[in-house]
């Protein structure tokens, strides 16, 4: 497994880049665009997304787990936003 690529090691490490983000500073680095991997194209493949669209919960900024301590409503399940996306290239 590798980590923390730059776009232009995506093509040469596999078929699959896996991401992953929270409402938290420290899992919050956004998707490299896509400009910076002219190469490879990215297509979704699943995502596995823990709060609904409306939610808005109270979360400690320390906590390693991803558990909201209140404001529950639209949080489905523990956890980051995962997503899986199939590389191609040209």
């Amino acid at each position: 497994m590798l980590h923390g690529l730059t776009p232009d090691g995506w093509a040469a490490s596999g078929a699959r880049l896996v991401w992953h983000s929270y409402p938290l500073p420290y899992s919050s680095e956004p998707l490299p665009a896509a400009s910076l991997a002219p190469a490879a194209s990215l297509a979704p493949a699943a995502t596995f997304a823990p709060l609904a669209p409306e939610a808005a919960p109270l979360l400690e900024p320390l906590d390693a787990f991803y558990l909201p301590l209140a404001k529950l409503g639209g949080v489905e399940r523990p956890g980051p936003r995962i997503e899986i996306f199939a590389l191609s290239t040209p």
